[in-house]
């Protein structure tokens, strides 16, 4: 009996042991699949994350600032806030006054640079043929203004008079120089008359020297009539060198003269050449420095360089004076691309690149019922900028979105500049064991540092 009862309960055990075992198996191979599945999941299994961003709707070339160079008195505004504009369209007149009697001064000092400059022209010109009586002929541009305009007509009434007077100066200068020279040679003239008739004398006084002598050869006492011969023939040679000399000095004062009328027309030409030069340089600055004072005349007058919409207008009153450099007003351009500026936290700066996907989402509009669009993120500022009323730090980041996107948002929703919109910037897929490892290696690489 003890036998019998002490061998009972292994096959009670056993046949257990026989159920149990395939739950168990079941167990095993469903904990196996279940852990090796996860971690084949976290292993290979791409997780997406994003770089959240705000920003604005921002046209393409940002908002357009109209300033003028130098400031001036308004003296109409002809737009208001609000307003569209075309391209070319007058905004606000400024005084022009002071540029209008700028513009016009110029145009005189221009208007008698080149009637001196045309005067000088024919003065060199009838310098070099040496023709007193050529006369003076203006441009046929000046000629025609003149007709109608009084002060030019006065401008080229005082050239030619001093034109006239300087030629008349340089004719007595030559007519004297002429008359001088004539002179001389009357002189000349009159002296080799004289010559001739002191020659004449010289050859009978020779002729009576050798009848003398003749005579003296033959015995006869002749001696004081010889005396008195040789007496005057040394006189009359006397008045013959006299003469001579004259007539010499007489053709070195002719030569002189007519030197000096050469340097005479010679340095009324090189005057009138410096004069041609100094004269061209003057009209030349004095045309730069009009087209400088016609450039100012013509931006009393602003006008819009864009097709826009006018906001910030900062003048409203008439009278008032705007500073050189201040702003004017502000265009927001209405004929340009649209893009998203967003700001992007500097900590997320390592994982966005140029090229990435963005979702978008207009914070105006609900979400329920406005779908999701997508961009691409074009440009990232070369380095961080920071808020001036915040103080804030951050990356600018353009996003693009094109045409296709922008339809998928209905005809009644539109895309206007400065929207506030929230970016999701997709970044590079990573696994769950790249999150899990992530802290793990970063305070390991710490943790082994020497």
């Amino acid at each position: 009996m003890t036998s019998v009862a002490e061998a009972g309960p292994e096959p009670v055990i056993t046949s257990l042991g026989r159920r149990v075992r395939p739950a168990m198996m079941v167990g095993i191979l469903v904990v196996l699949i279940f852990f090796g599945g996860f971690g084949y999941w976290a292993t290979v299994a791409p997780i997406y994350g994003a770089a959240i961003a705000t920003g604005t709707v921002s046209p393409e070339n940002s908002r357009r600032t109209i300033q003028h160079l130098e400031g001036g008195v308004i003296k109409e505004i002809l737009v208001r806030d609000g307003d569209i504009v075309s391209v070319g369209q007058t905004l606000v007149l400024l005084d022009d006054t002071r540029a209008r009697a700028s513009v016009e001064q110029q145009g005189l000092l221009i208007d008698s640079l080149q009637a001196e400059l045309e005067r000088l022209t024919h003065e060199s010109e009838y310098l070099v043929e040496r023709d007193l009586r050529r006369e003076l002929v203006f441009s046929e541009e000046l000629q025609q203004r003149a007709a109608t305009e009084r002060t030019l007509a006065e401008i080229l009434r005082l050239q030619r008079f001093h034109y006239q007077s300087r030629q008349a100066a340089l004719r007595a200068s030559d007519e004297l120089l002429k008359q001088t020279i004539h002179g001389y040679e009357v002189e000349i003239e009159g002296l080799r008359l004289e010559l001739e008739s002191v020659n004449g004398q010289l050859a009978l006084l020779e002729e009576e020297g050798d009848v003398l002598q003749s005579l003296r050869d033959r015995g006869l006492e002749v001696r004081r009539t010889t005396a008195d011969n040789l007496l005057n023939r040394s006189q009359i040679e006397q008045v013959r060198v006299e003469r001579e000399s004259r007539i010499s000095s007489l053709v070195e004062s002719i030569s002189q003269a007519r030197l000096q009328a050469e340097d005479v027309w010679a340095g009324e030409l090189e005057a009138s050449t410096s004069e041609i030069l100094s004269v061209a340089r003057d009209l030349l600055d004095a045309r730069t420095t009009y087209a400088t004072y016609v450039d100012t005349l013509e931006r009393t007058v602003i006008k819009s360089p864009i097709h826009g919409t006018l906001i910030s207008l900062s003048v409203n009153t008439e009278g008032a004076v705007v500073g050189a450099g201040e702003t004017i007003v502000e265009i927001v351009p209405s004929d340009e691309a649209l893009t998203l500026e967003a700001r992007i936290d500097r900590n997320d700066i390592d994982v966005i690149a140029p090229g990435q996907t963005a979702a978008v989402v207009l914070l105006a509009y609900p979400r329920r019922n406005l779908p999701k669009i997508y961009g691409t993120l074009t440009s990232i500022s070369a380095d961080s900028l920071v808020d001036s009323s915040t103080g804030e730090s951050y990356y600018l980041a353009k996003i693009e979105i094109e045409d296709a996107q922008i339809a998928r948002l209905g005809e009644d929703v539109a895309l206007v500049p400065g929207m506030s919109v929230e970016v999701m910037i997709q970044m590079a897929p990573r696994t769950f064991l790249d999150y899990l490892f992530e802290p793990l290696l970063r305070y390991s690489n710490r943790a082994f540092r020497e």
